[in-house]
């Protein structure tokens, strides 16, 4: 999703004004719907972790330590 320059300027006018206490409740509104449809823009991503880790055979552990 490309973000025009307007959009880039009107959510930095509602971080100030988010910051300074003045966000009215519609401006508010207007920031969760755009970042709602940022974040649903964005790739999706897989659940499966990165790196697997390897399966530790409690077994063969206690064999190593002769036990």
């Amino acid at each position: 999703m490309t973000v025009s320059l307007e959009h880039m300027q009107r959510i930095a006018e509602l971080r100030e004004k988010a910051k300074s206490g003045d966000l009215t409740l519609d401006e508010c509104k207007e920031a969760i719907a755009f970042l709602r449809k940022e974040r649903l823009a964005m790739p999706q991503t897989s659940s499966k972790p990165r790196t697997a880790k390897p399966q530790v055979n409690a077994d063969d552990l206690l064999k190593d330590l002769g036990i």
